[in-house]
């Protein structure tokens, strides 16, 4: 295989990658939470024609320039944009959006800890849990008494969830305390599927985040931080680029064709 055949074949695959990653934050555009993934690129090794600094013959000074052909780029890998995600109004009472960094933590039924931005909850009818829509409670096990109407619940933006006691006109009763964590390297959490993350040993492990003043937004759901238009055009730039790589390939095919007819 000669070098530009070589080059323009990692080129097209590197672009297909990208059209991969595209289309599925794309799919995601209306999932709530979601945190668009973009792909991260590397050249590979090069072949040295003429190295600098060799002095060629007695006469002559040291080259000042070498001369390289880059033999392709590589996949370093996939990481997700982290920008806040559009906060929309819902008006339910346990819908909860993050203003700002950090996760929920959520117990799967396989026992790990799952960790999501969305915060679509709900209340399970037989344990009073808050609950994901898959049915996976919190972390803390927040339970709402029962007698409690759902909708007078409140949350306040440090995630402190109380309502007024049934008993007590007047009164309040504390029902939890929302918990938020982070990580070390967000980056190098895993994504599992239904908005879940999972914790690795690039990410390090959780760190509960201890002041969430402001963080806690009641009655609201951070949206998908992908911007259609802005994927659009990255797709267009990503099928012109495989294009023009599918085109040395197909340049070097002929040449090759015409040097075996030699």
């Amino acid at each position: 295989m000669t070098i530009a055949l070589h080059t323009a074949v990692t080129g097209a695959e590197a672009q297909q990658t990208r059209i991969n990653i595209i289309a599925g934050n794309v799919a995601a555009v209306n999932v709530d939470g979601y945190k668009k993934q973009e792909a991260s690129f590397a050249d590979i090794f090069y072949t040295n024609l003429k190295k600098a600094g060799i002095i060629e013959n007695s006469e002559a000074s040291p080259r000042p320039i070498g001369a390289q052909i880059g033999m392709g780029v590589k996949l370093v890998g996939t990481y997700r944009n982290l920008a806040q995600g559009p906060l929309n109004q819902t008006f339910r009472a346990l819908d909860m959006a993050i203003a700002g960094g950090g996760y929920f933590a959520i117990t799967l039924p396989n026992g790990r800890v799952g960790y999501t931005r969305a915060g679509n909850f709900q209340k399970d009818a037989q344990t009073g849990n808050i609950v994901t829509s898959k049915g996976n409670p919190l972390t803390n096990g927040i339970a709402i008494p029962e007698g409690i109407n759902v909708e007078d619940i409140q949350i306040s933006d440090n995630g402190l969830i109380t309502a007024q006691d049934p008993d007590n006109p007047v009164g309040l009763i504390e029902i939890g305390q929302v918990e938020l964590f982070t990580f070390p390297n967000e980056s190098g959490l895993e994504a599992i599927g239904d908005n879940l993350l999972v914790e690795t040993v690039g990410s390090g492990e959780a760190v509960n985040i201890d002041d969430l003043t402001g963080r806690i937004k009641q009655r609201f759901l951070e949206g998908s931080n992908v911007q259609a238009v802005e994927e659009l055009t990255k797709l267009i730039e990503a099928q012109r680029a495989y294009e023009l790589n599918t085109r040395v390939i197909s340049t070097q095919d002929k040449i090759m064709e015409t040097a075996n007819k030699i």
